[in-house]
């Protein structure tokens, strides 16, 4: 056996791989797709190929995060027939060593059908359950789970331990009113997303200025963007991002409130509108979201909407002085 990074030559066998009827169920890709359509997919991040006897017979690739509080994070991809097993294995092994030892990624996530044939090959090179997503996958005409398996390299240093979160106390009901988000609304945006309470529970940073959040508001990265506001004052925001496509029915919503407003309704109404708007208008099968594995008061929200915690995704995320876990949960419609 053989490992090394695929040359262009490779690509279009490694297509074929991911195409085969064997494989392609289990990757969300139709076994009728022509192996040529799948090389864009193939030159992102980096491949490798591990071949016995000249040929190739499974595929990894590792594509780096790039959001800024993720640098240390990447996301694998690993495929085999049935008779690559045991070369999956390895190449799972490989990236792990590669890591571990000359790169700054101490993170390593792979998301996986739960029959998925090289499952067992992942977890025997180190790779370990961290969640379990309800209905986030569609393969033979239903809705699947699928696995997410991280592997984290030893002596990561984690964030102390901040008691910053707890359930906010509850403040007076005042009217509170929601609106689309208009790129008029950059400045308070960027004045929003620079205060520590929703840079920890977020993962957003505070580079972004006035005319980056006026840019991305003018947009259309967003299924429905919102603020809800106090006496004319914009006090949260949440957003809805929604994929699409048949295989991919799933919206994750993001939720901002400032400090002082926290406990006074305002991520309750903005919750409620995203989850009607991702239900009823969008026909999502599953909405998710990531919180903080500290922040009490909001997983106890999310709870009251209806989300359920679907495990734990090991120090995802910096903040402050160390790596932070965040509890992943979802509502899921139909099945």
């Amino acid at each position: 056996m053989h490992i090394r990074p695929l040359e262009e030559a490779d690509r279009l066998a490694a297509a074929a791989i991911r195409v085969r009827p064997d494989v392609a169920p289990y990757l969300g890709v139709s076994a009728q797709r022509r192996p040529e359509t799948c090389l864009a997919d193939l030159r992102k991040g980096h491949v490798l190929g591990a071949f016995r006897d000249g040929q190739m017979v499974a595929v990894a690739q590792l594509r780096p995060s790039s959001r800024m509080r993720m640098r240390h994070v990447a996301s694998v991809d690993l495929y085999c027939g049935a008779e690559g097993i045991d070369e999956a294995e390895a190449l799972a092994a490989h990236l792990v060593y590669i890591c571990d030892h000359w790169l700054q990624l101490w993170k390593l996530e792979l998301a996986a059908d739960p029959e998925a044939p090289w499952l067992e090959a992942a977890h025997k090179a180190g790779f370990e359950l961290e969640q379990t997503r309800r209905s986030r996958r569609w393969r033979a005409g239903e809705s699947r789970d699928e696995l997410l398996l991280g592997w984290v390299q030893s002596g990561l240093r984690i964030a102390t331990p901040t008691s910053a979160s707890p359930l906010p106390p509850r403040l007076p009901k005042r009217p509170i009113t929601l609106r689309p988000a208009v790129p008029d609304d950059a400045e308070r945006f960027a004045t929003l997303h620079h205060e520590d309470s929703v840079l920890r529970g977020t993962l957003q940073t505070p580079l972004r200025n006035a005319d980056t959040w006026r840019g991305m508001l003018g947009g259309d990265q967003t299924a429905a963007s919102l603020v809800a506001e106090i006496d004319g004052r914009l006090v949260g925001s949440g957003a809805l991002f929604a994929p699409g496509g048949p295989a991919h029915q799933t919206g994750v919503i993001g939720l901002s409130v400032e400090t002082a407003s926290q406990g006074c309704g305002a991520g309750t109404a903005i919750m409620r509108e995203l989850i009607r708007i991702g239900r009823d208008d969008l026909g999502l099968r599953r909405i998710e979201l990531e919180v903080d594995a500290e922040n009490v008061g909001a997983r106890g929200l999310y709870a009251k909407l209806g989300f359920v915690e679907e495990g734990l995704r090991r120090q995802g995320s910096w903040r402050i002085d160390g790596y932070a876990s965040a509890i992943s949960m979802a509502i899921v419609y139909r099945s």
